[in-house]
């Protein structure tokens, strides 16, 4: 009797290749971003169900996600910083909501000071998960493009004064 349970309950959470469904499930995904890669951690109704890191290549971890948790609805959130906003870009125009966040505005515990990739990916995925995080507004292309501007202007102006 309990191996027809445990049987149906297999039967209910995997496809016809053995893999586990993700059907009406929202996987929350944080991600920790470094020039050359992606510290990913997704979490499942309060479960942690896959970490990795992987090339930083938006694209790529797109499809990664899509791979991964077939039938899924997704929530992603990262860090703002030097990456700028291509990976948003990229989540949004393929349909997966995404918010970026100040790295000062995250809640720390007194207790925990030591900083791991994961780590931080962990805390970011279970933030939002616990719907605890507020995203900064999204520049445009075009503001984005003028602000470096403007960012690069004033470095000039500065580095000609030292001269």
């Amino acid at each position: 009797m309990a191996s027809n349970i445990s049987n149906r309950k297999k039967a209910k959470n995997s496809d016809s290749s053995g893999q586990r469904s993700y059907e009406d499930k929202t996987v929350y995904v944080g991600i920790d971003v470094h020039k050359r890669t992606y510290s990913v951690v997704t979490v499942v109704e309060g479960i942690v169900v896959k970490k990795w890191s992987t090339v930083a290549n938006p694209t790529k971890l797109t499809l990664q996600l899509v791979r991964y948790f077939p039938g899924a609805s997704f929530e992603t959130v990262y860090e703002s910083g030097f990456s700028a906003f291509v990976l948003h870009r990229t989540f949004i125009k393929a349909g997966i909501p995404n918010i970026v966040v100040n790295p000062g505005s995250l809640e720390i515990a007194v207790h925990n000071r030591v900083k791991t990739d994961k780590r931080d990916a962990l805390k970011l995925a279970t933030l939002l998960e616990a719907g605890r995080l507020k995203g900064i507004r999204v520049p445009s292309v075009q503001q984005e493009q003028q602000r470096l501007l403007t960012r690069t202007r004033q470095q000039l102006a500065t580095l000609s004064q030292s001269w």
